[in-house]
Protein backbone atom coordinates (compact mmCIF):
# COMPACT_ATOMS: atom_id res chain seq x y z
CA UNK A 1 0.00 0.00 0.00
CA UNK A 2 1.04 3.59 -0.65
CA UNK A 3 -0.21 6.82 0.92
CA UNK A 4 -0.24 10.40 -0.32
CA UNK A 5 -0.74 13.62 1.63
CA UNK A 6 -1.71 16.93 0.03
CA UNK A 7 -1.13 19.66 2.61
CA UNK A 8 -2.63 23.10 3.12
CA UNK A 9 -2.39 25.73 5.83
CA UNK A 10 -5.52 24.54 7.63
CA UNK A 11 -5.85 20.85 6.72
CA UNK A 12 -4.28 17.86 4.99
CA UNK A 13 -5.92 15.43 2.57
CA UNK A 14 -4.78 11.83 2.97
CA UNK A 15 -5.31 8.97 0.53
CA UNK A 16 -4.18 5.34 0.30
CA UNK A 17 -3.92 3.13 -2.79
CA UNK A 18 -3.11 -0.54 -3.25
CA UNK A 19 -0.28 -1.86 -5.41
CA UNK A 20 -2.72 -2.59 -8.23
CA UNK A 21 -4.00 1.01 -8.15
CA UNK A 22 -7.21 0.37 -6.19
CA UNK A 23 -8.20 3.37 -4.08
CA UNK A 24 -8.66 2.27 -0.48
CA UNK A 25 -9.79 5.47 1.17
CA UNK A 26 -9.52 9.21 1.66
CA UNK A 27 -9.69 11.45 4.70
CA UNK A 28 -9.35 15.15 5.37
CA UNK A 29 -7.80 16.12 8.70
CA UNK A 30 -8.52 19.72 9.76
CA UNK A 31 -5.98 21.09 12.21
CA UNK A 32 -8.52 23.20 14.13
CA UNK A 33 -10.83 20.23 14.64
CA UNK A 34 -8.18 17.70 15.62
CA UNK A 35 -6.27 17.59 18.89
CA UNK A 36 -3.69 15.21 17.37
CA UNK A 37 -3.49 15.35 13.54
CA UNK A 38 -0.65 12.83 13.43
CA UNK A 39 -2.59 10.43 15.63
CA UNK A 40 -5.64 10.80 13.39
CA UNK A 41 -3.51 10.04 10.35
CA UNK A 42 -2.08 6.94 12.01
CA UNK A 43 -5.63 5.83 12.86
CA UNK A 44 -6.55 6.31 9.20
CA UNK A 45 -3.65 4.07 8.15
CA UNK A 46 -4.68 1.45 10.71
CA UNK A 47 -8.15 1.42 9.24
CA UNK A 48 -6.76 0.13 5.93
CA UNK A 49 -4.01 -2.09 7.35
CA UNK A 50 -4.19 -3.06 11.01
CA UNK A 51 -0.97 -5.05 11.22
CA UNK A 52 1.55 -3.34 8.94
CA UNK A 53 0.29 0.24 8.79
CA UNK A 54 3.71 1.60 9.84
CA UNK A 55 5.27 0.16 6.68
CA UNK A 56 3.03 2.23 4.39
CA UNK A 57 5.19 4.97 2.84
CA UNK A 58 3.75 8.47 2.72
CA UNK A 59 4.45 10.80 -0.21
CA UNK A 60 4.28 14.55 0.39
CA UNK A 61 5.44 17.56 -1.60
CA UNK A 62 6.95 19.47 1.35
CA UNK A 63 8.78 17.31 3.87
CA UNK A 64 9.64 20.35 5.97
CA UNK A 65 6.16 21.07 7.35
CA UNK A 66 5.39 20.16 10.94
CA UNK A 67 2.96 17.41 9.95
CA UNK A 68 5.57 15.59 7.83
CA UNK A 69 8.32 16.05 10.41
CA UNK A 70 6.13 14.60 13.15
CA UNK A 71 5.33 11.62 10.95
CA UNK A 72 9.04 10.99 10.42
CA UNK A 73 9.79 11.41 14.13
CA UNK A 74 7.00 8.93 14.89
CA UNK A 75 8.76 6.27 12.84
CA UNK A 76 6.70 6.41 9.65
CA UNK A 77 8.27 6.38 6.18
CA UNK A 78 7.99 9.88 4.71
CA UNK A 79 9.04 10.38 1.09
CA UNK A 80 9.57 13.79 -0.48
CA UNK A 81 8.04 14.36 -3.93
CA UNK A 82 9.27 17.30 -5.97
CA UNK A 83 6.45 19.76 -6.59
CA UNK A 84 7.48 20.20 -10.23
CA UNK A 85 7.21 16.46 -10.87
CA UNK A 86 3.82 16.38 -9.19
CA UNK A 87 2.59 19.26 -11.37
CA UNK A 88 3.79 17.49 -14.52
CA UNK A 89 2.08 14.25 -13.47
CA UNK A 90 -1.12 16.17 -12.74
CA UNK A 91 -1.04 17.81 -16.15
CA UNK A 92 -0.32 14.51 -17.90
CA UNK A 93 -3.20 12.78 -16.12
CA UNK A 94 -5.78 15.46 -17.00
CA UNK A 95 -5.33 16.00 -20.73
CA UNK A 96 -7.82 18.51 -22.02
CA UNK A 97 -8.98 19.61 -18.55
CA UNK A 98 -7.16 22.05 -16.30
CA UNK A 99 -8.55 20.76 -12.99
CA UNK A 100 -7.11 20.49 -9.51
CA UNK A 101 -8.53 19.16 -6.24
CA UNK A 102 -6.88 18.36 -2.92
CA UNK A 103 -8.34 14.87 -2.79
CA UNK A 104 -7.19 14.15 -6.35
CA UNK A 105 -3.71 15.44 -5.55
CA UNK A 106 -3.48 13.11 -2.55
CA UNK A 107 -4.32 10.13 -4.76
CA UNK A 108 -1.89 11.45 -7.36
CA UNK A 109 1.00 11.49 -4.89
CA UNK A 110 0.17 7.99 -3.68
CA UNK A 111 0.01 6.83 -7.31
CA UNK A 112 3.39 8.35 -8.09
CA UNK A 113 4.85 6.46 -5.16
CA UNK A 114 3.17 3.26 -6.35
CA UNK A 115 4.37 3.45 -9.94
CA UNK A 116 7.86 4.66 -9.07
CA UNK A 117 7.78 7.53 -11.58
CA UNK A 118 10.38 9.43 -9.55
CA UNK A 119 13.34 8.71 -7.32
CA UNK A 120 11.97 8.57 -3.75
CA UNK A 121 14.05 10.34 -1.14
CA UNK A 122 13.19 9.41 2.45
CA UNK A 123 13.52 12.05 5.14
CA UNK A 124 16.66 11.84 7.27
CA UNK A 125 17.06 11.68 11.03
CA UNK A 126 16.21 14.63 13.31
CA UNK A 127 19.92 15.28 13.96
CA UNK A 128 20.65 15.55 10.22
CA UNK A 129 17.65 17.84 9.73
CA UNK A 130 18.88 20.05 12.59
CA UNK A 131 22.29 20.30 10.93
CA UNK A 132 20.61 21.26 7.66
CA UNK A 133 18.59 24.02 9.32
CA UNK A 134 21.65 25.52 11.02
CA UNK A 135 23.87 25.18 7.95
CA UNK A 136 21.33 26.85 5.67
CA UNK A 137 20.77 29.61 8.22
CA UNK A 138 24.52 30.19 8.41
CA UNK A 139 24.79 30.34 4.62
CA UNK A 140 21.97 32.88 4.49
CA UNK A 141 23.63 34.90 7.27
CA UNK A 142 26.92 34.85 5.35
CA UNK A 143 25.13 36.21 2.27
CA UNK A 144 23.57 38.96 4.36
CA UNK A 145 27.00 39.76 5.76
CA UNK A 146 28.35 40.21 2.24
CA UNK A 147 25.39 42.44 1.35
CA UNK A 148 25.97 44.61 4.42
CA UNK A 149 29.67 44.84 3.58
CA UNK A 150 28.92 45.95 0.01
CA UNK A 151 26.47 48.59 1.21
CA UNK A 152 29.06 49.98 3.62
CA UNK A 153 31.77 50.04 0.98
CA UNK A 154 29.47 51.74 -1.53
CA UNK A 155 28.69 54.46 1.01
CA UNK A 156 32.36 55.00 1.93
CA UNK A 157 33.53 55.28 -1.67
CA UNK A 158 31.31 58.29 -2.28
CA UNK A 159 32.77 60.51 0.47
CA UNK A 160 35.40 58.59 2.50
CA UNK A 161 37.71 56.71 0.06
CA UNK A 162 40.56 56.65 2.57
CA UNK A 163 38.57 54.18 4.68
CA UNK A 164 38.28 51.79 1.74
CA UNK A 165 42.03 51.82 0.97
CA UNK A 166 43.17 51.68 4.61
CA UNK A 167 42.88 47.87 4.81
CA UNK A 168 43.70 46.43 1.38
CA UNK A 169 44.29 42.86 2.60
CA UNK A 170 41.94 42.33 5.55
CA UNK A 171 39.05 44.35 4.18
CA UNK A 172 36.30 46.27 5.92
CA UNK A 173 34.89 43.05 7.44
CA UNK A 174 37.81 42.70 9.81
CA UNK A 175 36.96 43.58 13.46
CA UNK A 176 39.81 46.10 13.62
CA UNK A 177 38.56 47.94 10.54
CA UNK A 178 35.04 48.06 11.91
CA UNK A 179 36.29 49.32 15.26
CA UNK A 180 38.33 52.12 13.66
CA UNK A 181 35.40 53.18 11.46
CA UNK A 182 33.11 53.21 14.49
CA UNK A 183 35.51 55.59 16.22
CA UNK A 184 36.09 57.63 13.03
CA UNK A 185 32.99 57.47 10.80
CA UNK A 186 34.04 60.51 8.74
CA UNK A 187 37.29 61.95 7.29
CA UNK A 188 37.20 64.91 9.68
CA UNK A 189 36.98 62.73 12.79
CA UNK A 190 39.66 60.34 11.48
CA UNK A 191 42.07 63.22 10.86
CA UNK A 192 41.68 64.44 14.45
CA UNK A 193 42.41 61.09 16.12
CA UNK A 194 45.83 60.75 17.71
CA UNK A 195 48.17 57.78 17.59
CA UNK A 196 47.27 56.90 21.17
CA UNK A 197 43.57 56.82 20.33
CA UNK A 198 44.19 54.60 17.31
CA UNK A 199 46.20 52.24 19.52
CA UNK A 200 43.38 52.09 22.09
CA UNK A 201 40.84 51.24 19.40
CA UNK A 202 43.06 48.51 17.97
CA UNK A 203 43.61 46.93 21.38
CA UNK A 204 39.88 47.01 22.05
CA UNK A 205 39.32 45.18 18.76
CA UNK A 206 41.69 42.39 19.84
CA UNK A 207 45.02 43.35 18.29
CA UNK A 208 48.02 42.74 20.55
CA UNK A 209 50.99 42.62 18.17
CA UNK A 210 52.63 45.64 16.48
CA UNK A 211 49.89 47.90 17.82
CA UNK A 212 52.04 51.03 17.74
CA UNK A 213 53.18 50.41 14.18
CA UNK A 214 49.61 49.90 12.98
CA UNK A 215 48.44 52.99 14.87
CA UNK A 216 51.20 55.02 13.23
CA UNK A 217 50.23 53.71 9.79
CA UNK A 218 46.56 54.56 10.27
CA UNK A 219 47.41 57.98 11.71
CA UNK A 220 49.48 58.90 8.65
CA UNK A 221 46.99 57.35 6.23
CA UNK A 222 43.97 59.31 7.41
CA UNK A 223 45.93 62.59 7.54
CA UNK A 224 46.80 62.54 3.86
CA UNK A 225 45.25 65.35 1.80
CA UNK A 226 42.09 64.21 0.02
CA UNK A 227 38.89 65.59 -1.45
CA UNK A 228 36.26 66.41 1.16
CA UNK A 229 32.57 67.10 0.89
CA UNK A 230 30.72 69.88 2.69
CA UNK A 231 30.94 69.54 6.51
CA UNK A 232 27.15 69.37 6.88
CA UNK A 233 26.89 66.63 4.26
CA UNK A 234 29.87 64.83 5.77
CA UNK A 235 28.18 64.73 9.17
CA UNK A 236 25.03 63.31 7.61
CA UNK A 237 27.05 60.65 5.79
CA UNK A 238 28.76 59.79 9.08
CA UNK A 239 25.34 59.06 10.59
CA UNK A 240 24.64 56.78 7.63
CA UNK A 241 27.97 54.98 8.10
CA UNK A 242 27.25 54.37 11.77
CA UNK A 243 23.99 52.66 10.85
CA UNK A 244 25.65 50.56 8.16
CA UNK A 245 28.40 49.58 10.60
CA UNK A 246 25.77 48.46 13.10
CA UNK A 247 24.15 46.31 10.41
CA UNK A 248 27.52 44.81 9.46
CA UNK A 249 28.41 44.11 13.10
CA UNK A 250 25.09 42.33 13.59
CA UNK A 251 25.50 40.33 10.38
CA UNK A 252 29.04 39.27 11.30
CA UNK A 253 28.02 38.27 14.83
CA UNK A 254 25.04 36.30 13.55
CA UNK A 255 27.10 34.48 10.91
CA UNK A 256 29.81 33.59 13.41
CA UNK A 257 27.29 32.40 16.01
CA UNK A 258 25.43 30.23 13.50
CA UNK A 259 28.74 28.80 12.26
CA UNK A 260 29.61 27.77 15.80
CA UNK A 261 26.20 26.19 16.43
CA UNK A 262 26.23 24.36 13.08
CA UNK A 263 29.70 23.00 13.84
CA UNK A 264 28.58 21.80 17.28
CA UNK A 265 25.53 20.03 15.87
CA UNK A 266 27.60 18.50 13.09
CA UNK A 267 30.32 17.25 15.45
CA UNK A 268 27.70 15.27 17.40
CA UNK A 269 26.56 13.36 14.28
CA UNK A 270 27.90 9.83 13.66
CA UNK A 271 29.08 10.77 10.14
CA UNK A 272 31.26 13.61 11.43
CA UNK A 273 34.59 11.75 11.32
CA UNK A 274 33.94 10.34 7.85
CA UNK A 275 33.03 13.66 6.24
CA UNK A 276 35.79 15.66 7.91
CA UNK A 277 38.36 13.06 6.84
CA UNK A 278 38.01 14.40 3.28
CA UNK A 279 40.69 16.90 2.24
CA UNK A 280 39.70 20.52 2.68
CA UNK A 281 36.39 19.79 4.44
CA UNK A 282 36.05 21.25 7.92
CA UNK A 283 33.20 21.64 10.36
CA UNK A 284 31.27 24.35 8.53
CA UNK A 285 31.60 22.94 5.02
CA UNK A 286 30.97 19.43 6.34
CA UNK A 287 27.76 20.54 8.05
CA UNK A 288 26.51 21.93 4.72
CA UNK A 289 27.27 18.64 2.95
CA UNK A 290 25.63 16.49 5.61
CA UNK A 291 22.56 18.72 5.78
CA UNK A 292 21.94 18.55 2.04
CA UNK A 293 22.86 14.88 1.49
CA UNK A 294 21.15 13.57 4.62
CA UNK A 295 21.92 10.41 6.55
CA UNK A 296 19.22 8.00 5.35
CA UNK A 297 20.99 5.01 3.71
CA UNK A 298 18.31 4.65 1.01
CA UNK A 299 17.98 8.33 0.14
CA UNK A 300 19.95 7.83 -3.11
CA UNK A 301 20.03 4.67 -5.18
CA UNK A 302 23.66 5.09 -6.22
CA UNK A 303 26.45 7.63 -6.50
CA UNK A 304 25.27 8.84 -9.90
CA UNK A 305 21.86 9.69 -8.47
CA UNK A 306 23.57 11.78 -5.79
CA UNK A 307 25.70 13.50 -8.46
CA UNK A 308 22.57 14.33 -10.45
CA UNK A 309 20.87 15.65 -7.30
CA UNK A 310 23.90 17.87 -6.67
CA UNK A 311 24.03 19.05 -10.28
CA UNK A 312 27.68 18.12 -10.82
CA UNK A 313 27.03 15.80 -13.79
CA UNK A 314 25.81 17.12 -17.17
CA UNK A 315 22.51 16.50 -18.92
CA UNK A 316 22.57 14.75 -22.29
CA UNK A 317 19.87 15.47 -24.85
CA UNK A 318 19.88 13.23 -27.91
CA UNK A 319 17.36 12.84 -30.71
CA UNK A 320 18.24 11.14 -33.94
CA UNK A 321 21.59 12.43 -35.13
CA UNK A 322 21.46 15.50 -32.90
CA UNK A 323 23.03 15.45 -29.44
CA UNK A 324 23.67 18.16 -26.90
CA UNK A 325 25.36 18.11 -23.50
CA UNK A 326 24.64 20.94 -21.08
CA UNK A 327 24.96 21.83 -17.43
CA UNK A 328 22.31 20.39 -15.13
CA UNK A 329 20.16 23.30 -13.96
CA UNK A 330 17.53 21.42 -11.96
CA UNK A 331 19.57 20.49 -8.90
CA UNK A 332 20.14 21.28 -5.24
CA UNK A 333 21.94 24.61 -5.54
CA UNK A 334 23.07 24.57 -1.89
CA UNK A 335 24.74 21.18 -2.32
CA UNK A 336 26.30 22.22 -5.64
CA UNK A 337 27.81 25.34 -4.06
CA UNK A 338 29.15 23.31 -1.14
CA UNK A 339 30.75 20.76 -3.48
CA UNK A 340 32.27 23.54 -5.58
CA UNK A 341 33.85 25.00 -2.45
CA UNK A 342 34.97 21.55 -1.28
CA UNK A 343 36.64 20.91 -4.64
CA UNK A 344 38.42 24.27 -4.48
CA UNK A 345 39.65 23.63 -0.93
CA UNK A 346 40.86 20.12 -1.79
CA UNK A 347 43.36 21.51 -4.32
CA UNK A 348 45.72 22.53 -1.51
CA UNK A 349 45.13 19.42 0.62
CA UNK A 350 45.17 16.52 -1.84
CA UNK A 351 47.83 15.68 -4.43
CA UNK A 352 45.36 13.54 -6.35
CA UNK A 353 42.77 16.32 -6.48
CA UNK A 354 45.35 18.79 -7.72
CA UNK A 355 46.54 16.38 -10.40
CA UNK A 356 42.94 15.69 -11.45
CA UNK A 357 42.29 19.44 -11.78
CA UNK A 358 45.48 20.00 -13.80
CA UNK A 359 44.60 17.25 -16.25
CA UNK A 360 41.18 18.80 -16.72
CA UNK A 361 42.71 22.19 -17.44
CA UNK A 362 45.27 20.73 -19.83
CA UNK A 363 42.41 19.25 -21.87
CA UNK A 364 41.03 22.76 -22.34
CA UNK A 365 38.24 22.50 -19.77
CA UNK A 366 37.26 25.77 -18.08
CA UNK A 367 38.06 26.42 -14.43
CA UNK A 368 34.47 26.18 -13.18
CA UNK A 369 33.80 22.99 -15.13
CA UNK A 370 37.01 21.41 -13.87
CA UNK A 371 36.07 22.16 -10.29
CA UNK A 372 32.57 20.80 -10.91
CA UNK A 373 34.07 17.58 -12.30
CA UNK A 374 36.35 17.35 -9.28
CA UNK A 375 33.30 17.86 -7.06
CA UNK A 376 31.63 14.92 -8.83
CA UNK A 377 34.64 12.75 -8.02
CA UNK A 378 34.56 13.84 -4.38
CA UNK A 379 30.84 13.25 -3.97
CA UNK A 380 31.17 9.75 -5.44
CA UNK A 381 33.88 9.02 -2.90
CA UNK A 382 31.73 10.51 -0.15
CA UNK A 383 28.79 8.30 -1.12
CA UNK A 384 31.07 5.24 -1.03
CA UNK A 385 32.50 6.16 2.37
CA UNK A 386 29.12 6.91 3.95
CA UNK A 387 27.59 3.68 2.64
CA UNK A 388 30.47 1.56 3.98
CA UNK A 389 31.30 3.66 7.06
CA UNK A 390 34.95 4.13 6.12
CA UNK A 391 37.05 7.33 6.10
CA UNK A 392 38.72 9.00 3.14
CA UNK A 393 41.57 7.14 1.48
CA UNK A 394 43.69 9.10 -0.98
CA UNK A 395 44.92 5.96 -2.75
CA UNK A 396 41.38 4.69 -3.40
CA UNK A 397 40.05 8.07 -4.48
CA UNK A 398 42.94 8.81 -6.84
CA UNK A 399 44.82 5.63 -7.82
CA UNK A 400 48.57 5.62 -8.41
CA UNK A 401 48.17 6.07 -12.15
CA UNK A 402 46.36 9.36 -11.47
CA UNK A 403 48.71 10.65 -8.78
CA UNK A 404 50.62 13.83 -9.33
CA UNK A 405 54.24 13.21 -10.37
CA UNK A 406 56.84 14.33 -7.79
Amino acid sequence: MFAGVDWADRWVDCAVVRRDGTRLGHRRIVYAESADPVGDYCAFLRSVNRTRWRTIPTAIEDAGILFAQNLADDGLIVVHVDATLAARARKAGSIGADTKADRTDAYLLAGMLRTGTFAPRPVGSPSARAVQVLARAQTDAAHRRVEALHRLRAALVTFYPAAVTAWPSAGLRHPQARAVLTAAPSPHVAATLSRVRFAEVLRTAGRWRTVKDEAERLHLHFRRPALRTHPVVEEARAVEVRGLLADLDHACARADDLARQAAEAFSAHPSYKIITSFPGIGDLLGSRLLGEIGDHPDRFADARALCAYAGVVPVTWASGTAARISMRRAANSELRDALYQAAFCSLTQSLGARAFYRRQRERGIAHNTALRNLGARLVRCLFYCLQRDVPWDERDAFPAREAEPP
